[in-house]
């Protein structure tokens, strides 16, 4: 799927938006289907969307190339600990999902975009 740098970001905003709202799970977000749906990959244990690598827009938007990344660029590696990602990741209770997906969400609001 190709992305701008725009559109990545704002994708990511929408989903992180509902994953704060909600506590969700990044999978149970209800607008994959405008992405060609999700399916299971049996082998890793692990579901993906069709068109979407990593259930990440960012990811999706540089091909997994992190040192391109627009979070990455600002913020650092979004996967060490004491990130709001990987704190998000890690969290057991829907208020705690809550909490890391807004402070994640906050990150992104941050981000610049420069087509």
């Amino acid at each position: 799927m190709e992305l701008t740098r725009k559109e990545s970001i704002d994708l990511s905003k929408e989903l992180w938006t509902w994953l704060a709202e909600t506590g969700g799970r990044k999978e149970d977000w209800p607008e994959w289907e405008r992405f060609g749906g999700l399916h299971e990959i049996r082998e890793y244990d692990a579901i993906e969307c069709r068109a979407v690598v990593n259930l990440c827009f960012l990811c999706e938007e540089v091909k997994l190339n992190c040192y391109k990344c627009s979070y990455w660029l600002k913020f650092g590696n979004c996967k060490i600990s004491d990130k709001p990602l990987t704190n998000w990741f890690k969290a057991k209770t829907e208020p705690d999902k809550k909490k890391y997906a807004q402070m994640f969400l906050d990150r992104l609001n941050q981000l610049e975009v420069k087509e």
